[in-house]
This record gives structure tokens, C-alpha cells and sequence, in this order.
């Protein structure tokens, strides 16, 4: 059976990137917020894609 952890890993990031922007609703939140909101879900796809490619190498 293949490993997924790093793909899990990789989705629980983009997932809480999503949460985070969604309890920014109704605030004026900085710009730094906006750009780690940004970077958790870009760093989660990264992840996901290296998951990816590990699982299929196993």
C-alpha cells in the first residue's frame, strides 16, 4: 500500500490555510495576515505535489 502521509500533511495545511482566511470574514486584517494566509496554502500544495510523487516512486 502506498504512503499518503506527506499528501495528508500536504492537505491538512492547505485546510487550515482555508480556516484561518474564513475567521478573517468581517475584519479589516493586515497585509501580513493576508500573505500567511497566502503561504499556508501555497507551502500545502507544494507539499501535496511532493507527496505525490513520493508515494508513486515506494
Amino acid at each position: 500500500m502506498k504512503d499518503y502521509r506527506l499528501m495528508l500533511l500536504g492537505i491538512a495545511i492547505i485546510l487550515f490555510g482555508i480556516a484561518y482566511e474564513v475567521t478573517l470574514i468581517g475584519h479589516a486584517p493586515e497585509e501580513f495576515l493576508r500573505f500567511i494566509v497566502k503561504t499556508f496554502k501555497f507551502i500545502g500544495i507544494i507539499v501535496t505535489v511532493i507527496g505525490y510523487f513520493e508515494a508513486e516512486k515506494k
